[in-house]
């Protein structure tokens, strides 16, 4: 059993990389403006905002 703390309470930063991708593993490209990707575009931006990232 390791010893559990919280990262904000830390007081050190931490990166958290939030990544939507492809199926073939690209990160940009047509497939951003298809319509199925919507609600996959929402959640991604609903997910982002809780993280109040500063960059």
């Amino acid at each position: 059993m390791g010893t559990q703390y919280d990262l904000k309470s830390a007081n050190r930063p931490y990166i958290v990389c939030h990544m939507m991708t492809s199926l073939n593993g690209k990160i940009t490209g047509p497939f951003m403006k298809l319509p199925e990707i919507r609600l996959a575009d929402q959640e991604y931006e609903r997910t982002n905002a809780t993280y109040q990232p500063h960059a």
